[in-house]
């Protein structure tokens, strides 16, 4: 189940805040904000708070990985909020289907980083069918926003896909 935090629960946190993921097989593509663009190229559109599962540690500090539920403290999330990763092993995995029959996507994610921990302290590893597309760090802008930032990218079949989002440590206090 979804839980809300209030807003100064995680200030000195140096976690993964998740809000979206976007595939594209077309590199001209910006991600969009909500929905997907009207494009020829194949897109997907993912929402961090839409996984099929979650598997988060819950030892009872108030910096634990959590759902944030329409966030307030939190500028920017898109759908109806974003994810807390704060745990090493933490992970979520989203289902997800693609109409190509074999193609390239760019890989995009849209996270939150307040500037006040050492770049790749939000880092993530993303795990697409089985296979480690890489570790990302968060975004470099650093400006207590969400934003968008190309990652990497990966080929893939025509069907359904399992992605899993593993927090790669615990970096909170």
């Amino acid at each position: 189940g979804a839980t809300s935090a209030a807003p100064n629960v995680f200030s000195t946190s140096a976690a993964a805040h998740l809000d979206a993921f976007f595939f594209t097989t077309d590199t001209k593509i910006e991600p969009p904000t909500t929905t997907p663009p009207q494009t020829k190229a194949e897109t997907v559109l993912i929402q961090a708070e839409n996984e099929t599962n979650a598997q988060v540690q819950k030892p009872g500090s108030s910096w634990d990985s959590v759902e944030e539920v329409k966030p307030s403290w939190r500028n920017g999330w898109t759908g109806t909020g974003d994810w807390y990763l704060s745990r090493g092993g933490d992970r979520l995995t989203y289902s997800f289907n693609t109409a190509s029959t074999s193609a390239e996507f760019f890989i995009w994610v849209r996270d939150w980083d307040d500037g006040k921990h050492s770049p790749g302290a939000g880092t993530i590893t993303v795990t697409i069918d089985g296979n480690k597309t890489g570790d990302f760090p968060e975004n470099s802008i650093r400006d207590s926003q969400h934003q968008w930032h190309q990652v990497g990218k990966v080929t893939l079949r025509a069907g359904a896909h399992t992605m899993v989002v593993t927090k790669t440590a615990t970096t909170s206090k």
